[in-house]
């Protein structure tokens, strides 16, 4: 046992006061007058017994009480720690306010409940003491120390949010705020349902400095079903042609769903209308049809119906459907009539530039510049292309018949690229087909055995080299490159080793050069993404190519019109919306009021989990990960400043002490009363 306040066990020398004044009162004598002495020897010796015994009682009452009253004021306990700080103290809670929160536990909404919790846990402490409170937000009105009655303010205003935390980063911010305090003892609280997936206990940086105590809140729902992600089988939407969208689900419960309607909704319309079943605790993929009727911006959402979690029941898109794609042609003495072949399409806009006629300022407005049967590449030239693959272009290349390999090499150097060899007149065929490029999406309907494959009469070898991320697309006989492609910037560097004349091979009469060709002018230009996380993607990158960079873009909603920050390098901008954009759906990105594209968010799905960790998971996972200044206190407690209490003076007994003191004096003064 110790003692709060040990000076107080002084006192003790006040026992001697009772002492003293019994023993003089003992010393005292009286007359007393009997009518007959024959019984003075008697009464003598039965009142002195007496009167000795009762007063002995009395005396050692008062030294009872006398004593319980000092231990009173001492404050005796038993510490439950190795150690009790004593002084002011730092708090800091947690309170998880993510979309899990909103489930129903056995007292209500489990925010509702958590709020209660974190009140309590400002009862058990004194109103000299400092507080923070924290969300998943993180704001920065969180990050300083408050009084009581602030703390119990902020406690007030806390609503749910799609904001997500691991327990890890939620120390560290802890941690970050009472490392300032001057407080005797730091103490860390989070009240959460602690999901499993975002409880990472074995991340969090063991502190001697630092008490944790986990409140796990336990909500009744297990059910839940959510849209995931979806993704374009099409690199590119055209207008007035079937577009299939790839749909992820998860039921995340035990319990099968079945004819559950999956609606997909663009700019308002219904669209398409599917009906899903999903086993329990399973994936599931979909596909969703739908054939774009004009050009444009559009915003999607695709849609499910499924109670009561329905944050994830919405999954928001956004694409653009042009009327045109540009593609560029730069040649060396005419046109070959097989690429004309290929792009003379409603899509595709061809234009060609002879090699000493070529206006670099256009090359933005592309998506693909195709060299053929260049003989030489000029420095400039390549300086140009190396900008326009930077941007998120493509550049296909197709070597000249009396090619210079050291203009060629000079320019695949630049993009990384392996080199070109000396021309190499043996004759082969093309051996294999990488088919599971994007590329060759949707040109093979199963895996082609026996296929006929074009045929080279000569071509330029490609260097090998390891130095590179080359992705080989067409594989001749001998294992060399027939054509490669390689990464550039944000875009791609396509090199064939033959040329497109007849001398070369009949690529250019073969059935795969269409499909080639075609396919890599629909995946020619880096897509704008379909959709981003909040939380998580806080960057946006838009091509201000038309527009003036000295306007700022603006960032509109239903009822949002914000100014991202904005840093632009090139022909490209980024934006950074940070906590801006609080809400899921579909914007627009307008620059002089004119709409230069749309973005979409969606909430985090680490929410969509409903599996949660009680009061004995986190004890177990404590215990594995040995982290000792972890406690997990029981949430359902009625008293829970009791327990809080407790954990951080030990037991304490002063109460029980004034009891035993009020016996004592009871005790005492029935002696003298009733004892005649």
């Amino acid at each position: 046992m110790k003692f709060q306040n040990p000076q107080f066990l002084y006192a003790l020398f006040a026992l001697a006061i009772p002492i003293i004044i019994h023993l003089f009162n003992f010393r005292r004598f009286k007359t007393i007058y009997f009518t007959n002495v024959r019984f003075l020897k008697s009464v003598k010796e039965e009142t002195r017994s007496s009167s000795v015994l009762k007063h002995l009682l009395a005396l050692l009452m008062r030294l009872l009480a006398i004593t319980a009253l000092v231990f009173a004021f001492a404050q005796p306990y038993i510490p439950l720690d190795d150690e009790v700080v004593v002084g002011d103290k730092a708090v800091s809670i947690f309170i998880d306010n993510s979309f899990s929160m909103d489930a129903t536990g056995e007292s209500g909404r489990l925010l509702d409940e958590a709020k209660i919790k974190a009140r309590q846990i400002l009862d058990a402490y004194a109103e000299t003491d400092e507080f923070q409170i924290l969300t998943n937000d993180f704001e920065g009105r969180h990050q300083r120390m408050v009084t009581k009655q602030e703390a119990n303010d902020l406690i007030d205003e806390i609503d749910l949010s799609p904001a997500v935390k691991n327990s890890s980063q939620i120390i560290s911010r802890q941690k970050d705020a009472l490392s300032g305090s001057e407080a005797a003892s730091a103490i860390s609280y989070i009240v959460s349902d602690f999901q499993e997936n975002t409880t990472d206990i074995a991340n969090i940086q063991a502190d001697s400095t630092l008490t944790i105590n986990l409140l796990a809140l336990t909500g009744t729902n297990t059910e839940n079903i959510s849209i995931d992600s979806c993704k374009f089988v099409s690199p590119v939407r055209q207008l007035n042609k079937p577009d299939v969208l790839k749909v992820y689900l998860t039921n995340h419960g035990l319990d099968a769903r079945k004819d559950i309607p999956l609606k997909l909704m663009v700019n308002g319309k219904q669209k398409a209308l599917n009906s899903i079943s999903i086993d329990g605790n399973t994936q599931l993929e979909t596909e969703v049809s739908f054939t774009p009727a004009e050009t444009g911006l559009f915003n999607a959402v695709l849609e499910i119906q499924d109670y009561p979690i329905t944050f994830d029941d919405q999954f928001y898109l956004s694409f653009k459907v042009a009327e045109k794609q540009d593609v560029l042609v730069i040649y060396e003495d005419k046109l070959s009539s097989a690429i004309d072949a290929v792009y003379n399409d409603d899509y595709f806009n061809l234009e060609s530039a002879q090699k000493n006629n070529i206006n670099y300022a256009d090359f933005n407005k592309y998506s693909l510049i195709i060299l053929q049967n260049l003989n030489e590449v000029t420095s400039g030239l390549s300086q140009e292309l190396k900008k326009f693959t930077d941007a998120g272009n493509s550049v296909a290349v197709f070597p000249g018949v009396d090619a210079d390999i050291n203009s060629y090499n000079t320019m695949l150097a630049s993009f990384n690229a392996n080199l070109l060899k000396a021309i190499d007149t043996a004759k082969q065929s093309v051996g294999t087909i990488n088919i599971n490029m994007p590329l060759f999406e949707g040109v093979f309907e199963e895996t082609p055995k026996n296929l006929d494959l074009p045929i080279v009469y000569k071509h330029y070898p490609i260097q090998r080299s390891t130095n590179n991320l080359q992705q080989v697309i067409y594989m001749l006989q001998d294992d060399s490159p027939f054509m490669a492609a390689y990464p550039s910037g944000k875009g791609k560097l396509y090199l064939s080793t033959v040329s497109l004349d007849k001398s070369f091979s009949n690529f250019t009469k073969h059935a795969l050069f269409l499909p080639t060709l075609y396919n890599i002018a629909l995946y020619s230009k880096s897509q704008e993404k379909a959709y981003y996380t909040l939380g998580k993607d806080e960057s946006i990158e838009v091509s201000n190519a038309t527009f003036d960079a000295e306007i700022p873009y603006h960032l509109k909603g239903t009822d949002i019109d914000v100014i991202p920050e904005q840093r632009t390098i090139a022909n490209t901008t980024n934006l950074f919306v940070y906590d801006q954009i609080t809400q899921a759906g579909s914007y627009y990105i307008t620059k002089n009021s004119e709409n230069s594209s749309s973005v979409s968010f969606n909430y985090d799905r680490k929410e969509s989990s409903v599996n949660y960790l009680n009061e004995n998971d986190l004890k177990i996972l404590i215990k594995e990960k040995s982290q000792a200044d972890i406690n997990v206190i029981d949430a359902q407690v009625t008293e829970l400043s009791t327990t809080i209490n407790e954990l951080n003076q030990g037991k304490r007994y002063w109460k029980l002490c004034i009891i035993f003191a009020l016996i004592f004096l009871a005790l005492e003064t029935l002696i003298l009363k009733l004892w005649k």
